[in-house]
């Protein structure tokens, strides 16, 4: 098995733990209650984890792709984007807990 193998198996994972909370969501805001939407997407970790997940993915995927050389504190754009929202979701993770 290779790194990329692997890696599409976490990625399917994490989507694939959290598609009961996405069709609980999905069916709250067609039946015309979208706050249970939201509580029920935004207490379950294993959601906000894979929102995470999602996101410093995306973040190291833009920055694969564009390479401008421009930093800040020694760090290009994307590296900064990963580390802020890492962060960020450890605060969420750390408030909900």
């Amino acid at each position: 098995m290779s790194l990329g193998e692997g890696l599409r198996g976490l990625v399917l994972l994490g989507a694939i733990t959290s598609l009961p909370e996405l069709a609980v969501a999905v069916t709250a805001c067609a039946s015309g209650t979208p706050m249970l939407a939201f509580t029920t997407f935004s207490e379950a970790p294993r959601s906000i984890c894979a929102l995470l997940a999602i996101a410093l993915t995306g973040c190291f995927i833009i920055g694969m792709i564009e390479r401008r050389g421009k930093t800040i504190l020694r760090m290009d754009y994307d590296s900064l984007a990963v580390h802020l929202c890492y962060r960020a979701g450890v605060v969420v993770l750390y408030q909900l807990r």
